[in-house]
């Protein structure tokens, strides 16, 4: 995938997190969206997103 479809995957994603009210950023030499989620042990896990390239539901999907 090229460089610029592999960013403008990274705009979909913060698009999608932003209308779940998901709050984080994209970083570009990462290549990644990330953002913190709280547990409810006052603690946080960062979560990074990176493109596969795939669409889900397809190769490599599992169910049940």
């Amino acid at each position: 995938m090229n460089e610029q479809v592999y960013k403008e995957l990274l705009d979909r994603v913060a698009d999608i997190a932003a209308v779940a009210g998901v709050r984080g950023s994209i970083d570009p030499e990462a290549g990644t969206f990330g953002t913190r989620v709280g547990t409810g042990e006052k603690r946080s896990h960062a979560v990074f997103v990176r493109p596969s390239g795939e669409v889900g539901g397809r190769a490599g999907a599992h169910s049940g």
